[in-house]
């Protein structure tokens, strides 16, 4: 019996803003014949306060311009909304916002190599309660569904590399490195 794994690194995300028409639900459904499905997708950090401070080896003034004049301006042609996303600088080596937009500028900023390419997606386009949400509806009446969230590997060297660390903006609690990337793994249920 020949069987199919379906693998999906860090794709879904990009097609919101690159196909028109892409609705999660319908997308993930027609999976259901896979044996096994695996894959990540960069998201919001949901372990992160929706406000957070942000301080590390980087200039308070051009974090903000940059997330306030580039980032969030191209989010909220793709996305949407304005609920006091703006970042603002509270030191000079501190900025305090709205965790989306923290998370963005920070990935546009480590891969500014593809700057122009990246400013076409949006990295926390999905929540990870959505998500996974989204696969259980889709694929539970014929598959396991598992889901959970960790930093990537390239989220944490330059959370390390900038002496990055994020902190509740109303607690002051520290917060870590974000979950930055949702995995998830359906096997069907007949799977032997």
């Amino acid at each position: 019996m020949q069987r199919s794994i379906v693998t999906i690194m860090a794709l879904l995300h990009e097609l919101p803003t690159r196909s028109p028409g892409f609705e999660l639900h319908s997308f993930l459904h027609k999976l259901d014949k896979a044996d096994v499905l695996v894959g990540r997708e960069p998201i919001e950090p949901s372990f992160w306060s929706p406000k957070v401070f942000l301080e590390g080896n980087f200039d308070a003034d051009k974090f903000t311009r940059f997330a306030n004049d580039v980032v969030l301006g191209r989010y909220l042609e793709l996305r949407g909304g304005a609920d006091d996303l703006r970042v603002e600088v509270v030191g000079r080596k501190t900025v305090r916002g709205n965790r989306r937009i923290i998370l963005e500028t920070l990935v546009k900023a480590f891969y500014v190599r593809d700057l122009l390419y990246e400013l076409n997606e949006c990295s926390t386009w999905f929540e990870k309660e959505d998500f996974a949400r989204a696969l259980r509806t889709c694929l539970s009446d014929s598959h396991d569904p598992h889901c959970w969230s960790v930093p990537s590997v390239s989220m944490m060297s330059h959370f390390q590399q900038y002496a990055l660390a994020a902190q509740n903006s109303e607690s002051g609690q520290p917060l870590g490195e974000p979950d930055s990337h949702l995995w998830y793994l359906a096997i069907k249920k007949d799977f032997e």
